[in-house]
């Protein structure tokens, strides 16, 4: 389902309407593809708790889903921080550079 909910959202943003205010239909619209957003990242995240209770030992108590679940916020949180350390890097604006590249754009 989360797959799913990105599509909706770039097209969401993509018939966003120029007039202001926005139509009371559009604020219901960004309502509800944000709480299904929610809804499913919260499936998701039960999901993998209800994994980690599966494989961990009962023996060892809570410790080793401890240990699972940090790993799985290392996993999730590293490629961000990677990509933003990165921007920088790829980033080419001196007049030596064929193209000027701004890393955001």
């Amino acid at each position: 389902f989360k797959v799913a909910v990105v599509p909706i959202t770039a097209l969401l943003v993509y018939v966003t309407p120029s007039m202001e205010p926005f139509p009371w239909g559009y604020w219901l619209a960004m309502a509800a593809v944000a709480f299904v957003g929610s809804v499913t990242t919260e499936w998701m995240f039960v999901s993998q708790i209800a994994l980690f209770a599966r494989v961990s030992d009962p023996a060892i108590g809570g410790t080793y889903m401890s240990l699972l679940n940090t790993m799985a916020n290392l996993g999730q949180r590293l490629p961000p921080t990677a990509a933003f350390f990165l921007v920088d890097r790829l980033t080419c604006l001196d007049d030596s550079c064929r193209i000027k590249l701004d890393g955001f754009f």
